[in-house]
């Protein structure tokens, strides 16, 4: 057996991250489940580039680095391999079939989840001009051009690439815009009676499903308005699943199937 990583052996791994990130958040709560000790690295245009593209190769955040100089990247394989070197606390079902569609769900909400995420970001007046002030300051902060001008181009950098570049017009924007209402409506009847949505401990279907969430739908002013009054167990379950720590979990509970109701909208 290969051995295992130590994370208690004093020096801190160092997790490049943004507060507006949608995968930033997903591993940010990953590693304070697991009691992974992690330094914060802002990821700005300076980090971003002269730590971790020169070191991955890509200008993508989040990036870990190793106490020993390794560098890990991508959020699926990353938390894959957080749990095999600490296993307590595992977020990976042990029932085959379950384990799949959990998968699955991460997949999904890595690969589908980002359009409406962007979407209800960046085609909302009140939310675009925060988020594009926010980013301005915080990620872009270090370029030479004013900050809020900084935001507004990667507003418009967004739209033009990932939304409309990937086929938003008049006819698909109702589809785009339901989608996270439909999100909404079957996490709310999962969440209204689990504290989590396999049950009583949080499962890689939790953590996937919380990087769109967290960090786009649960604190962006436009839909998370809409999540405080049409799904307030979803609401909670954000700051549950933030809060959360294997250590206060009775680790003999299961996770259940995928027999809720709320799975089947």
């Amino acid at each position: 057996m290969a051995k295992q990583y130590d994370f208690n052996n004093g020096a801190l791994l160092t997790a490049y991250v943004a507060d507006v990130s949608y995968f930033s958040g997903k591993l940010e709560a990953y590693l304070r489940y697991k009691e992974i000790p992690y330094k914060r690295r802002p990821a700005n245009v300076n980090t971003m580039l002269n730590e971790v593209y020169a070191n991955t190769g890509m200008m993508k955040m989040p990036a870990v680095r190793l106490h020993d100089g390794k560098w890990l990247k991508d959020t699926t394989p990353m938390l894959q391999w957080f749990d095999q070197q600490k296993s307590a606390y595992s977020i990976y079902p042990e029932d085959p079939v379950t384990n799949f569609i959990a998968l699955l769900i991460e997949d999904y909400a890595d690969e589908w989840c980002w359009r409406s995420a962007l979407y209800w970001r960046w085609c909302f007046p009140e939310t675009r001009a925060l988020l594009g002030n926010r980013i301005g300051q915080e990620i872009l902060g270090d370029w030479p051009i004013p900050n809020r001008l900084a935001g507004w181009y990667i507003g418009e950098r967004q739209i033009r690439t990932y939304l409309k570049g990937d086929g938003l017009t008049k006819k698909t924007e109702p589809f785009v815009k339901n989608h996270y209402l439909e999100m909404l409506e079957s996490m709310q009847g999962i969440l209204s009676d689990s504290p989590y949505l396999l049950g009583a401990k949080p499962s890689i279907a939790d953590f996937g499903l919380f990087g769109p969430m967290f960090r786009h739908f649960g604190l962006d002013p436009a839909p998370a308005k809409v999540m405080i009054e049409k799904a307030p167990a979803v609401y909670e379950w954000l700051a549950r699943l933030w809060n959360e720590r294997g250590s206060a979990i009775d680790d003999g509970h299961s996770f259940n199937d995928f027999g809720h109701p709320g799975w089947q909208y």
